[in-house]
């Protein structure tokens, strides 16, 4: 009798440590993923660098997104060239950066520039999916939205004269850039170390007050109740922000 009960309570205590086993398996799970055939890849990496030497081809990712049932944000838009991405709800920027393909893992990534973490990108078909952040079916090409946003917007100011790349004293190696779309209505504000990629820093939507002549508000939808103002003071030059920095358009 007495070693039958040593039996069961050995059958117990095996049973017990097995359950805790799955458990802390089953925590991994949510930090790394399947991709591919048979690599396991981290869903998220800290300290991402962007290679230098990177050539894959994002261009089939390029447009604009809406959210898939269970996606908190209202919209994902990769730019033309596939490089660049951001998130947002209506005028709120939420998250943005570029893509990185990641040979050691076969992988795709998204750095968030908000956060400094990179997420694990993947797509299919018509539809992709940022690790967290949330999956996103393809809505319409990048010249669609533009033209439809002419459309919804044939009342308001027209701003295209601004369109271009404005460098800080007119120095095209400058540290500091603003880049302003076609429409002159969406900026960005561009900063880089030397030999470094270019990184936004801030962004949002331009307005013009009707009884004030070459003044405009950069509005930040980055960082919320902060908004520069500009003067344009010739065809290609403006003065940025309360230190009156001068930048040129040389592109």
């Amino acid at each position: 009798m007495k070693n039958a009960c040593k039996h069961l309570a050995l059958c117990a205590l095996t049973l017990i440590l097995c359950l805790a086993l799955a458990a802390c398996g089953s925590d991994d799970s949510d930090d790394y993923a399947d991709y591919g055939d048979d690599s396991t890849v981290p869903s998220t990496i800290d300290g991402f660098v962007k290679e230098s030497y990177d050539s894959y081809d994002y261009s089939s990712f390029e447009g604009y997104y809406l959210p898939d049932s269970g996606t908190d944000f209202d919209y994902l838009i990769i730019d033309t060239d596939g490089s660049r991405w951001r998130i947002g709800n209506n005028d709120d920027l939420a998250a943005s950066g570029y893509l990185q393909y990641d040979a050691d893992y076969d992988c795709i990534y998204a750095y968030n520039e908000h956060d400094g973490v990179a997420y694990q990108f993947s797509a299919d078909g018509g539809s992709v999916s940022i690790y967290s952040l949330g999956s996103f079916i393809y809505e319409m090409s990048l010249d669609e939205l533009d033209a439809q946003a002419e459309d919804d917007n044939d009342s308001l100011t027209d701003l295209s004269y601004l369109a271009g790349i404005w460098y800080l004293d007119g120095e095209l190696d400058a540290d500091s850039y603003i880049y302003i779309d076609s429409s002159g209505g969406l900026w960005g504000l561009y900063e880089r170390a030397p030999g470094a990629e270019s990184t936004e820093v801030d962004g949002g939507f331009i307005s013009a007050p009707t009884d004030v002549d070459d003044v405009y508000y950069a509005v930040s939808t980055t960082y919320q109740d902060v908004t520069y103002e500009f003067t344009l003071f010739d065809t290609d030059s403006i003065m940025w922000g309360g230190e009156n920095d001068y930048y040129e358009r040389l592109e």
